[in-house]
């Protein structure tokens, strides 16, 4: 696989590490429209096992979601970005892992979130990504995924990768990747959610 990609994620965020910690570690209070599928998903998934927050960032969803009494615990690519979840939330283990290539066991996962962390992903490997989740997955298992909203370029200044996905891009890979069997994608308006039963 090209790491091009991979090491300009992982670079980016590093050097970014800082600002996020402190810009995110709240964020959640004045986002009622994150907060509700979150708090669902915490109550659907927290019997069923163990839920992985891919691309976690300084970790505030897998705290919201531990809160929620998911057993959760947070992967992100960059080390940098750990070390600030780590930080801020020493009692959740935080992995550094790559979505496209998930040292994870199979059908390991009662579920995923992963919010606002695939707007980085080119296109053309998205498929790769929702077939990594659906692999780590048990059957049954719940992927719940934020996109942004926002317009092409509204990334803040350093971050690589696209910053606005839509339904016409994910639905297509989403299917390609086995998730979407005996399931529905359900789109919220306003911000994207999508919720996906593999």
């Amino acid at each position: 696989m090209d790491e091009g990609p991979t090491l300009a994620i992982r670079e980016s965020y590093d050097r970014l590490a800082d600002e996020y910690a402190r810009r995110l570690v709240n964020e959640l209070q004045q986002k009622p429209l994150d907060r509700k599928p979150l708090s669902r998903f915490a109550r659907e998934v927290a019997y069923l096992g163990e839920i992985c927050d891919m691309g976690c960032g300084p970790g505030h969803i897998a705290r919201y979601l531990r809160d929620g009494g998911a057993m959760v615990f947070g992967l992100d690519l960059s080390p940098r970005m750990l070390e600030q979840a780590r930080q801020l939330y020493p009692d959740i283990r935080f992995c550094e892992g790559n979505m496209m290539a998930l040292d994870l066991p199979t059908d390991s996962l009662a579920g995923i979130v992963a919010f606002y962390a695939i707007v980085n992903i080119p296109k053309k490997l998205l498929t790769v990504v929702f077939r990594e989740m659906h692999r780590v997955l048990q059957p049954g298992g719940f992927v719940v995924a934020r996109i942004s909203y926002r317009r092409r370029n509204a990334l803040p200044a350093g971050v690589v990768g696209p910053a606005y996905l839509n339904e016409v891009v994910l639905l297509p890979n989403i299917a390609n990747s086995g998730l979407t069997r005996g399931c529905a994608v359900r789109c919220q308006r306003g911000y994207r959610a999508h919720a996906v039963r593999a």
